[in-house]
């Protein structure tokens, strides 16, 4: 026999219709609430908040099972006296023994009278109500069990919180910046919350206690490492700026590649391939603590990190995408930590890209992410300012990008978003149809340009092609045909890209970022490495436009287009506009195309 039990608890918080106090008594409040933005605008014009109620659960799972079996031997009579042998030499031969003493092994005494003595009836011990109470206790003991390591795993989790808001509150205390005691608190936490999916993986598989329910249990988990991450997190949707400037920008402010060892020395061979993960982060990266803060009219470039990226790779990569940016001190990211689950590839792809997937698709009617609630904040207080906002993704960034801003369209029914450029770099989304957004958004700035949308993809890029489906922007790889073709990380936003790197006693290195481009990219860019100058990146974004035919139009910054089949994503030959005319307005180059302009050049 078996059973199964689960409980289950859950609250909803009142939202603004639950009164908070009485006679200046507070009441107890039951359950969560949480502030969101409206479409609504006060008399100022500012979108208004609201408190709605959020639903929170918990629920402790619990089985038992009990089985037993008996046997017995049953006995048949045998009648000896019908027994006819009538070769009794060749039984003598075969067995040694004569016919009469063969006869006598085989008869047995069970008859009429005695058949009940040698039947093996087994007699019936089954009690019901014992077994049902082992059954009972079995499941009750699971079940409490359950509630304890979730209660541990929470309690673990909160003391990682509790570090999270030291580290904020130290960030406050100047100014936002990250300082050394931060940067420690915020890895505390992180290992915190590690050890924490750890315990209760080890314990999940204890009290699975068979292969198959432990492997359901531990696949349950990763979701909840996801979950916990994407939408509990407290650092994820947080907002950084991120200043890189001076040599340190060489490198986009960490060395991974160890180029400033390989300078001092004047030795090409101490550059490694992106293997020095422990370089100081030399960037300037300040916490916002409201978005209100920054939108102040001027432009903004707003990042959203990639899959696995951590706080500090979401900076390098976004100073990478956007240096001149960086540069400027315009350059914000939003942070989208990866999960702490024991497997990442579970938590991570398996639940978070594949939920985060299936909302981009079904155009964010699931629940949205901190990191897309911080987009969707960001994107209306853009508009209350009309603040400009140059949008850069990579990876499932995209993917945050969209989301947000079909949820702002769509949900909420707010258009004209000041979105100028919105750049992907082998991105999950798929841009033709966040190129259609765009055109539902329907912003065009006082120039008359459109918002431009660009795009980069690698053709050995299995994110940006195979799970977005984008054509190939950057061309074929020439790199060997495992691992030496421009990777998924490697995106560059620079349009021009130096072949040297240049220390102040003007000694020179080779640039490695040239490197990787001539070795997987462009075999032509060899010739140039041993010249001190700019060359042009062929891995830049291109400008994407859905035309009025369907089809795919990339645009490069020179005015040559490329026009891509939307299901096959094959470049058709010959097609009806192979270029276009490049002018310029206020400084800026633009294109015209079937009555709409946009952006030629690549957002920096």
């Amino acid at each position: 026999g078996s059973s199964f039990g689960i409980g289950l608890s859950g609250s909803m918080g009142g939202g603004e219709s639950m009164p908070k106090e009485v006679g200046g008594v507070k009441l107890n409040s039951y359950g969560n609430n949480k502030t969101v933005l409206t479409s609504q605008t006060d008399q100022n014009g500012s979108y208004q908040t609201k408190e709605v109620g959020a639903l929170s659960m918990s629920k402790n799972v619990g089985f038992g099972s009990d089985s037993d079996s008996q046997s017995s031997v049953t006995h048949s009579g045998i009648n000896t006296s019908n027994i006819a042998i009538r070769d009794e030499d060749k039984q003598l031969a075969l067995t040694g023994k004569s016919a009469e003493d063969a006869k006598k092994a085989v008869k047995t005494d069970v008859t009429l009278e005695n058949y009940a003595e040698n039947a093996g009836y087994l007699a019936n011990n089954f009690d019901a109500q014992s077994v049902q109470a082992e059954i009972d206790l079995q499941r009750e003991v699971r079940q409490d069990f359950d509630k304890n390591r979730q209660a541990l795993k929470q309690e673990i989790r909160q003391k990682a919180n509790e570090k999270y808001e030291l580290a904020i509150e130290e960030r406050r205390k100047n100014g936002g910046k990250e300082t050394e005691k931060s940067k420690q608190l915020d890895l505390e936490g992180r290992k915190i919350e590690k050890t924490a999916e750890y315990i209760d993986t080890a314990l999940g598989i204890i009290w699975g206690g068979d292969i198959g329910t432990a492997t359901i249990q531990v696949t349950a988990q990763h979701a909840d490492a996801f979950a916990q991450q994407a939408f509990r997190s407290k650092q994820n949707g947080q907002v950084y700026k991120v200043d890189c400037s001076g040599a340190a920008a060489q490198y986009f402010c960490k060395d991974i590649n160890n180029v400033k060892e390989s300078i001092k020395n004047k030795d090409q061979s101490l550059i490694v391939k992106e293997e020095n993960k422990d370089a100081e982060f030399e960037g300037v990266a300040t916490q916002i603590f409201d978005v209100r803060e920054i939108m102040d009219g001027k432009e903004k470039t707003i990042s959203n990190p990639g899959i696995f990226n951590d706080k500090e790779q979401a900076f390098r990569n976004a100073i990478k995408q956007n240096p001149e940016a960086a540069a400027n001190g315009t350059l914000y990211v939003v942070i989208n930590n990866p999960s702490m689950g024991v497997v990442p590839f579970v938590s991570e792809v398996v639940f978070g890209a594949a939920y985060t997937k299936l909302n981009d698709l079904l155009g964010g009617r699931l629940p949205l992410s901190n990191a897309e609630n911080t987009n969707v904040a960001l994107d209306l207080r853009a508009k209350e300012t009309n603040t400009k906002l140059n949008k850069s993704a990579h990876s499932r960034g995209g993917m945050t990008e969209s989301i947000s801003l079909q949820y702002v369209n769509n949900r909420l029914g707010v258009t004209g978003i000041p979105i100028q450029y919105s750049k992907f770099y082998g991105t999950a989304t798929n841009v033709a149809a966040y190129t259609k957004q765009t055109e539902k958004n329907n912003y065009v700035n006082e120039d008359g340009i459109s918002t431009t949308v660009q795009s980069a993809v690698a053709n050995t890029d299995f994110v940006g092609g195979f799970v977005g489906g984008n054509p190939v922007t950057v061309g074929n790889c020439v790199g060997s045909p495992v691992g030496g073709c421009y990777s998924h990380s490697s995106y560059n936003g620079a349009e021009y890209i130096p072949t040297h790197l240049i220390n102040d006693d003007e000694t020179k290195i080779v640039n490695p970022e040239a490197s990787k481009i001539a070795n997987t990219v462009d075999r032509e860019l060899e010739d140039k490495i041993q010249s001190n100058e700019l060359v042009k990146n062929p891995t830049v974004a291109k400008t994407t436009v859905v035309g009025k035919d369907g089809n795919l139009y990339y645009f490069d910054s020179s005015g040559n287009v490329e026009v891509f089949e939307p299901q096959k994503l094959t470049q058709i030959e010959n097609p009806k506009v192979s270029s276009v005319e490049i002018k310029e307005i206020n400084g800026k180059k633009y294109f015209e195309f079937e009555g709409k302009k946009y952006y030629a050049n690549p957002a920096k």
